[in-house]
């Protein structure tokens, strides 16, 4: 198992903020609305080296993998507040609403077998794959997540 998944190379990153404001128009009542984003984007690289462990683990067509991915989501949050007291008792009140925005969510990638130099990870990207013989020897996918 371990030479199926030791050649494996990748990068995240993530940008995440938030901001708000909060206004009291009048004496124990506030509004608050706050704004946060996430976004990412990153990449993948792996190599399928061929391998024979066995009868049952067994690969003789080596290749390379090759992905990219990015995206972003925000949430804006109002909240109105009202701080009174009645008698010996104090009271809060808190209303409010969340939107919730999955705005894109992108990844693609694609895969060819039959390294030009087989067995060397640092080599391993697609265009550096034997010409294909059809177009059935070139994988490739991408979805948007967030549709």
């Amino acid at each position: 198992m371990y030479y199926r998944h030791n050649y494996n190379y990748g990068k995240g990153n993530n940008i995440i903020g938030n901001v708000f404001v909060e206004i009291e128009p009048i004496r124990a009542l506030k509004f608050r609305s706050s704004y946060g984003t996430n976004a990412w984007f990153g990449h993948s690289r792996s190599m399928n080296p061929t391998y024979g462990l066995g009868v049952l683990y067994r690969d003789d067509v080596d290749g390379a993998q090759q992905s990219q991915n990015f995206g972003n989501d925000w949430t804006w949050t109002n909240t109105l507040s009202y701080d009174f007291e009645v008698g010996d008792h104090e009271i809060n009140a808190l209303v409010g609403t969340e939107l919730l925005q999955n705005q894109i969510n992108n990844e693609v990638g694609g895969s060819r077998n039959n390294l030009l130099f087989p067995g060397n990870p640092r080599y391993a990207y697609l265009n550096n794959t034997q010409s294909p013989e059809s177009i059935n020897d070139i994988n490739t996918w991408g979805a948007d997540w967030a549709a």
